[in-house]
């Protein structure tokens, strides 16, 4: 079986709250051990979603497709990944948890929206890179998790792969390696993605000014600020407010 765990499912019109929660999805194979604390977001709304990997497998031509989907389906190793929740899949969550339906469809309507969502998940896992996926033990994972912890309560301060190699008791090989296996980025990027999402969070809230936002997240230079927060939203700081006020409130 493969678990797929949604995590903080909230509908798409409340996606810009001040709330920290990033909405995720963990793919779990059925060899990570049992007695793994899978790091989830306690006191969320979630969808847990168990699929027979044989099952996936007569629905998909997997002949052409990336290793990460076959060696997902193959079930042969522990595998542990996790994805944002992108707005296609967000679509998917919002029918399956905001949509009323007569009692006579809601099985074969839920059944129909999980598959959904399962093939837009592995759409976008198809997209991932890696050419080799390497076994993961409980340990790792948890360390793995342990490093992203501790490298999102300081937006401020940018990663140093040095020094969370040796928290995480890894190389740095090692480190990057599987930090890209189980989120599908670089550290630095998925650092600088929570920090934009973090940016976002901070406008809507309406209490710092642009310039504020910026120096509060490590931005010695507004430019520079106002450079990636556009690169990563679609809009410049100084619009946003006005921009999401409109759009998505």
């Amino acid at each position: 079986m493969i678990l797929f765990k949604f995590q903080n499912v909230i509908p798409r019109k409340n996606i810009f709250s001040t709330d920290k929660a990033i909405p995720s999805v963990l793919i779990v194979t059925s060899r990570v051990n049992a007695n793994l604390n899978i790091p989830i977001q306690r006191n969320r709304s979630m969808i847990n979603i168990e699929v027979d990997a044989m099952y996936l497998k007569t629905l998909l031509d997997l002949s052409k497709k990336s290793s990460v989907v076959q060696s997902l389906l193959d079930n042969a190793q522990p595998l542990f990944f996790e994805e944002m929740i992108f707005p296609s899949l967000q679509a998917v969550v919002d029918e399956l948890v905001t949509e009323t339906v007569d009692e006579t469809f809601a099985l074969f309507f839920r059944r129909i929206k999980a598959e959904e969502l399962i093939c837009r998940l592995l759409m976008n896992l198809e997209k991932r890179s890696e050419r080799q996926l390497y076994a993961l033990n409980g340990h790792d994972i948890q360390m793995i998790y342990h490093i992203k912890e501790l490298m999102l309560q300081k937006l401020e301060s940018p990663p140093v792969i040095n020094d969370l190699a040796i928290k995480a008791s890894m190389s740095p090989t090692k480190l990057k390696r599987l930090f890209r296996q189980i989120f599908g980025n670089s550290i630095f990027s998925y650092y600088q993605t929570f920090r934009m999402n973090e940016a976002v969070r901070l406008l809507k809230a309406g209490k710092l000014s642009v310039s504020e936002v910026g120096y509060q997240l490590g931005f010695t230079n507004l430019s520079h600020f106002t450079r990636v927060f556009e690169n990563h939203t679609g809009f410049k700081p100084k619009k946003f407010s006005v921009l999401q006020v409109k759009n998505f409130l």
